[in-house]
C-alpha cells in the first residue's frame, strides 16, 4: 500500500510525538524523526507551490 505524501506527515508526526514521551525531546531517536518530518513537510510545501503556479 503506498501512503500519499499527507498520510506519511501525519504518521511521522504520530511516531516522532510517542518517541518524544518516552525518550525525551532531546533523544537522539526524537531529533531524527523531527528532520525527517521537517523534510516532508518542505517537499509537501514544494508540491503546493507547483499546483498554485501549474492551475
Amino acid at each position: 500500500m503506498e501512503w500519499n505524501l499527507e498520510e506519511k506527515i501525519e504518521l511521522l508526526r504520530i511516531e516522532m510525538m510517542n518517541v518524544a514521551n518516552k525518550k525525551g525531546l532531546t533523544a537522539d531517536e526524537t531529533i531524527g524523526a523531527s528532520r525527517k518530518l521537517d523534510n516532508l513537510m518542505d517537499q509537501y510545501e514544494e508540491l503546493k507551490k507547483k499546483l498554485i503556479v501549474n492551475v
